[in-house]
């Protein structure tokens, strides 16, 4: 699939969606897929069918995760970034839409507890490597969907 071809791919870069009831994000999901996001919990293990759709940043370009048959797609989520202290990064992805087929795909998020502390794991910090993230609850870490818990 080349993440060019526009004809059979459609994706709105925009962020400027004025959203004003769910029904309208929903048709707007269907028509143009998800938008590039990281994802907020740990991992995500997503199985796909044939029809290609998900897409990655690398080096500033969106590339193409081409479907393996039997397979599934492991993405690391900011939990696993922040309690690697960035050693493993969360994927920058993306969903777009086949307008020649139907695309199913079937993600399971693997979340920590609410009340969990998230932080750089012990092991990871020292003087060499000081620990990038305060510590923070999923809970609270989700209600901002960002990483302002990043020590800057």
């Amino acid at each position: 699939m080349d993440v060019d071809d526009s004809d059979k791919y459609r994706y709105s870069e925009s962020d400027d969606n004025d959203y004003d009831d769910t029904d309208t994000l929903m048709a707007d999901l269907l028509t143009y897929g998800l938008p590039g996001h990281t994802d907020p919990n740990a991992i995500t293990i997503l199985l796909q069918d044939d029809v290609p759709g998900s897409q990655v940043l690398r080096d500033g370009k969106w590339i193409a995760v081409h479907p393996i048959p039997n397979t599934f797609i492991i993405n690391i989520g900011d939990q696993i970034q922040a309690i690697s202290n960035d050693k493993y990064k969360s994927v920058l992805h993306r969903a777009v839409v086949n307008c020649d087929k139907e695309r199913f795909s079937i993600p399971t998020f693997c979340c920590p507890s609410k009340e969990a502390v998230i932080g750089p794991a012990s092991q990871l910090v020292d003087d060499e490597h000081p620990s990038l993230y305060k510590d923070f609850t999923y809970t609270e870490y989700f209600g901002t969907k960002n990483l302002e818990w990043k020590v800057l």
